[in-house]
């Protein structure tokens, strides 16, 4: 774990690297509230669209950050030699590489989840959503005027991914994620994004898991895809990841083949949640999933785990002094008493969690974990030192008890939300 000075959020949506300067660096942030809460619904979909937050950028390979824009989102794309950046509300863009910015297109009643550019920013895509509907936007003129290209009703879903063939701009993917719903997922675009079509996920070799469940959104759990690309300088090679598989198309996407056996030797990816390509060498992939990193540098034969806990998925994190304190996916909380470098664990695995130092008094520390739905509240009255298992009252709660949302502090007594 790093501490980054200068950034108002920990929540981190995407990141670019200046092609020339590696120590100059771009990042788009985001932070929780209720204004498209419709996007989540409370109805266990699984689908979260955060707004607010802003864009940073370091120019000393990421020691200190400077926000250069007061609004975040989650979409950068380099294109012809400028930076663009997808805001909830809007598209902006950025000569400079991100030192500052330039108002390209604005959206009213719909949130942005993603972007893609191409033809050096002539053509612009955009993917909205509202309470109801999710739509992928096209413009011709750089960003001056959209029309529709792609419109699909369905409730509490985004466009999470818009991505274009390096090798042929004409061909495109778009990922329409609604959950952990069986559900329309894949749709594709052989006409430049002209034109969209669904993408039968079976008749090109991509199957997952769908499991009944009685109180689930639509009465059942799929474990569909997370994340698609294509390797940055080969169109010919692309992947497909999701809950326990990455899958691997050497033909544009006509037929795909499952990783699974490599990478589950490597001891992760379970619930793979990216994919990355080296750009010099598509032969080298990095799969980033809650468990962890792993990656491999022959194509998805065999996958090396970075052995880490602190690669996995963390909640959050929070500080004492010289104590750091997180609660990680899949993992027991892990803690540091050396600004980070060394680490040890408490308690059991978490699916979920918060930390917290009572701001009033840094001697009290919570950390609240749990496997689902059923809250570990482990607390310290020692900085950290040593703690114990406090015993919580759930009735009242909604059944089954929602994971914690957060931790709240006032004149000493700590409250937790539900």
């Amino acid at each position: 774990v790093e501490v980054n000075l200068g950034l108002g959020t920990t929540s981190v949506n995407d990141i670019a690297v200046a092609p020339n300067n590696p120590n100059e660096s771009v990042i788009a942030t985001g932070a929780i509230s209720s204004h498209p809460s419709f996007l989540d619904g409370g109805n266990n979909s699984g689908v979260t669209t955060s707004v607010g937050g802003a864009i940073y950028k370091s120019i000393n390979g990421g020691e200190t950050w400077q926000q250069t824009y007061p609004l975040g989102g989650n979409t950068l794309v380099y294109e012809g030699g400028v930076l663009y950046a997808a805001t909830y509300y809007g598209v902006i863009k950025s000569y400079n590489f991100g030192s500052t910015w330039s108002q390209v297109s604005s959206f009213q009643n719909m949130v942005v989840t993603t972007l893609a550019v191409t033809h050096n920013g002539s053509t612009i895509f955009v993917g909205v959503a509202t309470p109801n509907q999710v739509q992928i936007l096209r413009s011709t003129d750089g960003g001056s005027t959209y029309s529709t290209v792609f419109s699909l009703n369905a409730e509490f879903s985004t466009v999470s991914q818009i991505i274009v063939n390096p090798s042929n701009s004409s061909q495109m993917w778009a990922l329409i994620y609604q959950g952990y719903v069986a559900a329309p997922n894949l749709f594709t675009s052989q006409d430049g994004g002209a034109t969209w079509s669904t993408v039968n996920d079976s008749s090109i070799g991509v199957t997952f898991p769908v499991f009944y469940c009685s109180g689930c959104y639509g009465g059942s759990i799929a474990e569909a895809p997370q994340y698609i690309t294509y390797a940055p300088s080969n169109g010919s090679v692309m992947y497909i990841a999701g809950p326990g598989y990455v899958y691997k198309s050497v033909d544009g996407g006509k037929h795909f083949y499952n990783l699974a056996s490599g990478f589950y030797a490597a001891g992760v990816g379970q619930d793979n949640r990216v994919v990355s390509v080296d750009p010099a060498n598509d032969s080298t992939v990095y799969v980033g999933s809650d468990q962890g990193l792993i990656v491999t540098h022959d194509g998805g034969r065999t996958w090396e785990s970075f052995g880490t806990i602190s690669s996995s998925l963390l909640y959050s994190v929070a500080v004492s002094g010289s104590r750091i304190f997180t609660v990680a996916q899949d993992w027991a909380p892990i803690f540091s008493n050396n600004s980070g470098e060394t680490w040890y664990e408490i308690s059991s695995g978490s699916e979920e969690g918060w930390a917290a130092v009572d701001p009033y008094n840094s001697s009290v520390v919570l950390v609240v974990s749990s496997i689902v739905a059923d809250p570990d509240v482990e607390v310290s009255n020692n900085g950290g030192l040593t703690f114990f298992r406090a015993s919580v009252n759930e009735s009242g709660f909604a059944n089954p008890v929602k994971p914690p949302l957060g931790v709240a502090f006032s004149n000493g007594s700590q409250h937790m939300i539900y």
